[in-house]
């Protein structure tokens, strides 16, 4: 980094802060993206339709839990607002563009998820060492990442993010049963924090832990999973539609009816090369909870959003001094290429509540270039992301960075 960019950066904790509460502020009120809007409008129906029915509607592809705790913060914005502000939520889309409290509605709704953003980034800083934790606050709170997919976005992975490292805090600290909890409740929000559940039954000696570890981590899940266990439409919508099968189970063929599926496959191996370590004092416990995920970031096509899921190791790899940043540009560029190239829900109409026309665009880049050419170049960018992301592991592996004493 240029030496007069470092000098003009903040560096003391509270610089840090607000500088990072400001950013939020300038776009929390200005920005709509499409979930947002459409899922709050969701949530609105939670405790007025039986289960069934809630999870027959096409959207409603996550856990009750997190519904059950969104549902909550929209009634206590509406308690605050009155019945201005569901005329507002359930106007049709210009009208509520164009309604004269929508960027104090759009703040409100957003201050939850930036609340715990912040206070998320904070905790994360407290995993390193001391003379590192202003420096991983810095790469948080001013991260275009995590400001693009919260602040923005509005994503609700910031939640589950936010308990996976509460998690590995208290795992840090020798709390491995709180720490299991801690992943069960971000599974029972969202089911990828437990993902790293093998990583920590590896990390506990003795099979006494490891059994309480393991029912500590499956009794949220479990007691948060049983109203919708019979419920063929909320495990086709969360296990085995849409996403979940693109990314879950991209595969390649290997003979008749036989594949290899490719997440699978390397987070074996990863388990495999977590385990090798022969101490857990050497095991990079917090290194590892992230890179679980690489795989899929990798070989599928991911939800955009979910960057927000492996954006603490792309700030574990800008810590480690040896490792050049040149990768680093070009795996964010290539990101933000892909948001530029989507369609315009993701980009341009997010700046609707400033200019409500922008929300009407479908697809801008498609309509101009063709969808051919627009492919291309999307099937480009998330390639050159791919071959970025591997190469910053590769040398972050290379380099030695991932003992827990200096940086994990």
């Amino acid at each position: 980094m240029n030496r007069r960019i470092k000098y003009l950066l903040p560096h003391d904790f509270w610089s840090i802060l607000i500088l990072g509460l400001l950013l939020r502020l300038l776009v929390m009120p200005f920005t709509l993206n499409w979930d947002l809007l459409a899922n709050t409008r969701l949530i609105a129906t939670w405790n007025t339709l039986p289960l069934a029915e809630f999870y027959k509607q096409p959207l409603a592809a996550y856990p009750p839990l997190i519904y059950s705790i969104l549902n909550t913060v929209l009634v206590i914005t509406g308690k605050i607002f009155g019945y201005d502000f569901w005329n507002w939520l359930h106007a049709t889309d210009l009208a509520l563009l164009t309604h004269q409290h929508t960027f104090r509605y759009l703040f409100f709704l957003k201050l939850p998820f930036v609340c715990i953003e912040v206070l998320t980034g904070i905790l994360f800083s407290r995993l390193f060492a001391r003379p590192l934790q202003n420096r991983a606050l810095m790469l948080w709170l001013l991260n275009p990442l995590i400001i693009f997919t919260v602040s923005i976005w509005t994503s609700v992975d910031i939640i589950p993010v936010a308990l996976l490292i509460v998690s590995l805090y208290l795992a840090k600290h020798n709390r491995f049963i709180l720490a299991a909890a801690a992943l069960g409740f971000g599974g029972a929000l969202k089911l990828f924090p437990l993902f790293v559940f093998p990583l920590l039954f590896i990390q506990v000696s003795g099979w006494r832990r490891k059994a309480q570890v393991t029912v500590a981590a499956l009794l949220p899940f479990l007691l948060a999973h049983l109203p919708v266990l019979t419920l063929p439409a909320y495990w086709q919508h969360t296990a085995t539609g849409g996403y979940s099968d693109q990314v879950f189970f991209a595969s390649l063929p290997i003979g008749p009816d036989r594949s290899l599926i490719f997440y699978y496959f390397f987070y074996t191996l990863i388990l495999f090369y977590f385990n090798q370590f022969t101490s857990k004092n050497q095991r990079p416990l917090i290194f590892f909870s992230f890179f679980v995920f690489l795989p899929l970031f990798i070989f599928s096509r991911f939800n955009l959003q979910w960057i927000l899921w492996i954006a603490p190791l792309l700030i574990l790899v800008s810590l480690q001094n040896n490792v050049r940043k040149l990768p680093l540009f070009i795996l964010y560029t290539a990101f933000f290429g892909m948001v530029i190239f989507s369609q315009a829900s993701l980009n341009i109409g997010m700046l609707a509540p400033l200019e409500p026309t922008f929300w009407l665009l479908d697809w801008p880049v498609k309509q101009k270039l063709g969808t051919e050419m627009t492919m291309r170049l999307l099937n480009g960018l998330q390639s050159i992301f791919a071959a970025s992301l591997i190469w910053l592991i590769y040398a972050k592996l290379r380099l030695g960075g991932m003992r827990e004493g200096s940086q994990n």
